[in-house]
């Protein structure tokens, strides 16, 4: 039995299709069998047309057609509607759009003409105040603080971007309440400008109280103090809250943090924070089985304490057997050492590695400390005891080597897993001597790796990198074979075997006491996370102390493919040596994780 809703329900849709056979071409219904074209016309030059794209029905269901050409008009206006905000939302507000549609029912072709005319630029913006308390005013930022500038393209993300930048600077002076109330943009089609107009009620200047914590089982107050960026009584800041909140999340320790703020009454000026936590399980274990293109297969396991005495102390203990290197090591961290940028690591490694130019046995142990002096700079310093057995061209020497690493790491990434801009810049120092017959070295390592977005859609990354490495204080041999330089593989020149891009006696890599290394690639992505990756690698090893300029550099080149997964990019690779040598083969293969660095 069919019930009255049930044709209540149907009857639009069956008077709509019925006015679709009523309005077709001469007034006959002819019905669309086969997709038709779609044709984008006056985009040519912008970034518009995959935008386009994406909000139109009229592409998105192009293999699927309507039963008449009436619908097939009424889906292109529809989508006139949605082609005008996505216009207004870059500056277009003088854009024209015009449909329509030619040939026959069984080949037709929708077009969608655009004239763009002149984007509209900013004029005008006004900020205004209300309802402040206690006759206090926030200072207003700066047009170049919010990012828009007069004269400039109106683009409403600008707006969108810049209204944040609006709350954050107000907060920042200690109004951690503070809320638009009314914002108004107008377009002013005589003068071709956008004018935008925020009214904000900015409540009253505040100031921080105490920190309410629920949820502490293992962990211990005394490690939430340590982090806390602020002291009772400062000036609320929404800088200090963020870092309070990526410590949290960064440390392992809980697996839900939630931090809020409220204040007690309407007249009091301080707002108590209150932080409701719940703790992870605080032993972990890990198995794995891999291939890495430099160690071969291998597997894996490792254990850790994430919170040893209750104030995030981790101890580690990992054990890694692959073709060419065997590794066992035991870590300790304490983070929030004395204070909260502060970490003591310390380390002892047992290992056994077999690349092509050398056979290593060591142990070595590592103690130090690690500065973050910003959430994006880092500075390391440490001592270190490494007891070695190396053996190369048959020759077999012990090194007792104490060294002092001091390094500076600046990552300016926007993103740590899939950067599109920004990069990092490494620089390290290692003073060695040697207790067996005290000569001393010098080893220098920096390296600079840049990205830049050059698209959006699709997304176009170009990357490049430049790496030296310099030793002071010996001839080539007088160094320890596995603190020389080498190149070739994954992390300096694809093309070329691991080790294998430098000096060579009889088809063995020696290794050197210089290197320079230099990489561009280019990578685009074509569908969804996976992108296509090409590139071009060059450098050499030298034997002396810096670079020669009398030897010439090797180069490789090659592509691949990447996909971008929420581990970071996981790649598969080949390269070609473009100054091939006697021992080098035709091509390489490579897989790599992350971001190379």
């Amino acid at each position: 039995m069919i019930r009255k809703t049930t044709i209540r329900n149907l009857l639009p849709a069956f008077i709509l299709f019925l006015a679709g056979m009523a309005w077709s071409d001469g007034g006959t219904f002819t019905p669309l069998t086969k997709p038709y074209h779609v044709v984008f016309e006056g985009l040519s030059g912008t970034d518009l047309e995959p935008l386009f794209k994406q909000v139109s029905d009229t592409w998105n269901y192009r293999n699927a057609p309507p039963p008449t050409m009436a619908l097939l008009h009424m889906r292109m206006r529809r989508d006139s509607s949605g082609f005008k905000k996505l216009l207004m939302s870059r500056g277009y507000f003088n854009a024209e759009i015009q449909s329509d549609i030619s040939g026959v029912p069984d080949d037709l072709t929708a077009r969608i003409t655009v004239l763009l005319n002149k984007p509209f630029v900013f004029g005008t913006v006004q900020i205004v105040f209300t309802n402040t308390l206690r006759g206090m005013m926030p200072e207003i930022p700066a047009r170049a603080v919010l990012g828009l500038v007069e004269g400039e393209r109106a683009y409403y993300r600008t707006v969108t971007i810049g209204r944040s930048r609006l709350l954050d600077e107000v907060r920042r002076q200690g109004y951690p309440f503070v809320k638009v109330t009314s914002e108004v943009v107008t377009a002013d089609y005589a003068s071709e400008r956008v004018n935008v107009r925020w009214v904000l009620e900015a409540g009253m200047q505040a100031k921080f109280g105490t920190l309410d914590v629920i949820g502490l089982k293992r962990v211990k107050r005394s490690l939430i103090q340590k982090m806390v960026p602020w002291k009772k009584g400062a000036l609320y800041n929404p800088s200090d809250v963020r870092i309070f909140q990526d410590l949290l999340a960064s440390s392992g320790l809980f697996s839900v943090s939630i931090l809020s703020m409220q204040s007690a009454e309407k007249t009091d000026d301080t707002v108590e924070m209150k932080l409701e936590v719940t703790e992870r399980p605080r032993h972990s274990v890990g198995f794995g089985v891999g291939y890495n293109t430099e160690k071969g297969a291998g597997v894996s396991a490792n254990w850790e304490d994430r919170n040893l005495f209750g104030e995030a102390e981790c101890l580690h203990a990992e054990v890694s057997v692959a073709e060419n290197q065997t590794q066992g090591e035991l870590s300790y961290c304490i983070p929030h050492f004395f204070h909260r940028s502060v970490a003591l690591k310390a380390f002892s490694r047992l290992g056994d590695d077999r690349p092509r130019a050398y056979d290593s046995v060591y142990w070595k142990n590592q103690l130090g400390m690690s500065w973050d002096l910003s959430p994006q700079l880092n500075l390391s310093c440490a001592y270190a005891l490494k007891i070695a057995s190396v053996q190369q061209f048959d020759e077999t020497q012990k090194y007792y080597l104490q060294s002092f690493p001091t390094s500076v790491r600046w990552d300016f990434r926007n993103d740590r897993i899939e950067p599109t801009r920004g990069g990092v810049l490494f620089a390290e120092g290692e003073y060695f001597t040697n207790w067996k017959d005290q000569s001393r070295f010098i080893r220098e390592r920096f390296r600079w790796r840049q990205i830049v977005k050059l698209w959006s859609i699709p997304q176009i990354t170009l990357s490049g990198s430049c790496g030296l490495g310099l030793i002071q204080g010996g001839d080539v041999f007088d160094i320890p074979a596995d603190e020389r330089f080498y190149a070739g593989g994954s992390d300096t020149i694809r093309g070329y075997a691991y080790q294998m891009a430098g000096p060579l006696i009889d088809e063995d890599p020696t290794g050197g006491c210089s290197m320079l290394t230099l990489s561009g690639e280019l990578c685009v992505k074509v569908y969804g996370p996976i992108g296509l990756v090409g590139f071009v690698d060059g450098g050499n090893v030298f034997e002396e102390s810096v670079p020669s300029t009398e030897e010439s550099l090797l180069w490789g080149a090659g592509g691949g493919l990447r996909v971008f997964s929420p581990v970071g990019a996981i790649g598969l690779e080949v390269g070609f040596p473009l100054n091939r040598r006697s021992v080098d083969a035709a091509y390489q293969f490579y897989i790599t994780i992350g971001f190379q660095f």
